[in-house]
């Protein structure tokens, strides 16, 4: 819904809505967000064919995520919040 809450407010009657994003970033001190997420998705991705139980081994994840932060010095961006508000036109208040 993000990208389309613009359009969303405008088609809804309201003008010039303000839009704002937050981004949730990991750092090499807290990759474990990733491990939940994708223990939950695990059946749906083998049923699905992406991957196999094994070669995503959720039993050591945890550890080799935290190993490729480490070694990349990066970050990563698992998703990003936004939020939207607009007044309401004279004409609709």
């Amino acid at each position: 819904m993000g990208i389309r809450l613009y359009s969303t407010f405008e088609a809804a009657g309201l003008q010039s809505p303000e839009i704002l994003a937050e981004a949730i970033v990991d750092e090499p001190s807290n990759p474990f967000l990733w491990v939940p997420m994708v223990s939950v998705l695990l059946p749906k991705m083998v049923e699905l064919g992406v991957t196999t139980e094994a070669e995503v081994g959720i039993g050591t994840l945890d550890v080799r995520l935290e190993q490729e932060f480490i070694d990349a010095k990066g970050i990563a961006v698992p998703y990003i919040s936004f939020g939207a508000w607009a007044v309401l036109p004279d004409e609709l208040a």
